[in-house]
């Protein structure tokens, strides 16, 4: 059985809008036992994927295709203590080196080279039991909770400022900002999101308790979810607001596991229900619609989503499987009108420039801002027809911040000062 759901998805000047089917049941990749797996990461290409594995024998990385879960080589066996576990997974943004980092006494980080898998150095520093991430090729990042690490690969060079942390941390996509939960007062507590160059607060969130359990997750640079007492938020990075949405609405959820972005307008939570149920659930942020996508209830202690957005590989504690979540043979085809707006930034107004000329013939420009929300349309905006292949659009009322301008089917980022 498979429902449709019509998602609008917004890269970053680029919007599309399709049908993605979603399926009621996942399909295993790994059902035989082979240890506890926890962790999992998808390299770029979406074909391949590293997962760790706890076993009585010691503790292993397995590298499996992600269509099938068949193995892509030999198990790599970990040189840590038996009393550690991994506990994070990240792989350089070129690809040719992927880092683990464990949690328990004596907790060292290791950076292996990719595809050779050869140890290339280590650093012992109290672990990384709330987050490890890359900062470029030559940077890895790792929080134990009262230390953040900084770590010059080449160079053997380690820098460690206290941090305090009382949660699993997040990282941005490039590794320029992180996202930790604190305890501000009692029992109440507050997320703030940080530079990693500064390491100074440039969001701190109000004060909740966290009844109900926390959990956050970056899209890119520019958006942060995180879950507070019996909220959901999503804060915009680029243009300071903040959404709220009452998780009570789902169920309602007793201690929320895993939070991940598809896109700027769906997430997927995976929770702990008060009627002693898990549940994997998308959620619109437009909305508000939910859509169960598990149909049976699964423990998932980590999931990953593919580069493309197309599915999920997650773990379930021993067990692993991939959830198809789209088919991106259905995206549209681009199209071959090109759009250029003058001036950008913008304060009074933009011109928009199409190619070929009037190929926007017949069309109504339409603004939305970066959570894909239309703006009010202007009468200027309304009258709006191309003059040998040009618009111009009065922008002056619109607040400042990033908006996308939609001509057809073709989307093209502006700035309004």
């Amino acid at each position: 059985m498979k429902k449709l759901v019509i998602l609008f998805v917004m890269f970053v000047c680029n919007f599309y809008l399709y049908s993605i089917p979603i399926d009621s049941v996942p399909t295993w990749i790994r059902s035989e036992y082979t240890g506890n797996s926890f962790i999992a990461k998808i390299f770029k290409n979406d074909n391949e994927f590293i997962v760790s594995s706890r076993r009585s024998t010691g503790n292993f990385l397995e590298f499996r295709n992600t269509q099938n879960g068949d193995k892509i080589s030999e198990d790599m066996e970990l040189t840590i203590r038996d009393d550690n576990e991994v506990t994070y997974i990240d792989i350089s943004p070129d690809q040719a080196k992927f880092a683990i980092g464990t949690e328990g006494n004596w907790a060292t980080e290791y950076i292996y080279s990719y595809p050779d898998k050869k140890l290339l150095t280590s650093f012992e520093y109290g672990g990384s039991r709330f987050g490890l991430a890359f900062k470029g090729n030559d940077t890895l990042m790792t929080i134990n909770g009262s230390e953040f690490n900084i770590f010059q690969i080449s160079k053997n060079i380690l820098k460690s400022v206290k941090f305090y942390a009382i949660n699993k941390c997040a990282f941005s996509e490039s590794g320029k900002f992180v996202a930790r939960l604190i305890r501000n007062f009692g029992d109440n507590y507050k997320y703030e999101i940080m530079s990693t160059d500064s390491l100074k607060p440039i969001y701190s969130s109000n004060r909740f308790d966290v009844t109900g359990g926390s959990t956050c997750s970056f899209y890119k640079d520019s958006l942060l979810a995180y879950t507070l007492g019996r909220n959901l938020y999503i804060y915009n990075l680029i243009n300071k607001q903040l959404k709220t949405f009452n998780m009570d609405e789902l169920g309602p959820i007793y201690a929320p596991g895993t939070i991940k972005f598809i896109n700027t307008h769906e997430i997927i939570l995976h929770a702990y229900f008060e009627n002693n149920s898990y549940k994997g659930e998308i959620i619109n942020l437009d909305t508000k619609e939910i859509n169960k996508i598990l149909s049976e209830p699964l423990e998932i202690y980590n999931m990953e989503i593919s580069n493309d957005k197309s599915f999920i590989i997650s773990s379930t504690g021993s067990k692993l499987f991939r959830y198809n979540l789209s088919n991106p043979t259905n995206l549209p085809e681009k199209t071959e009108i090109k759009l250029l707006i003058s001036p950008n930034p913008a304060t009074d107004y933009i011109t928009i420039s199409l190619s070929p000329a009037g190929g926007g013939r017949g069309w109504t420009p339409e603004i939305f801002n970066i959570f894909g929300e239309k703006e009010s349309t202007p009468s200027s905006l309304r009258d709006a027809t191309p003059q040998e292949g040009n618009f111009r659009i009065v922008v002056s009322k619109l607040a400042p911040g990033v908006y996308f301008i939609k001509i057809g089917d073709k989307f093209e980022k502006f700035i309004k000062m």
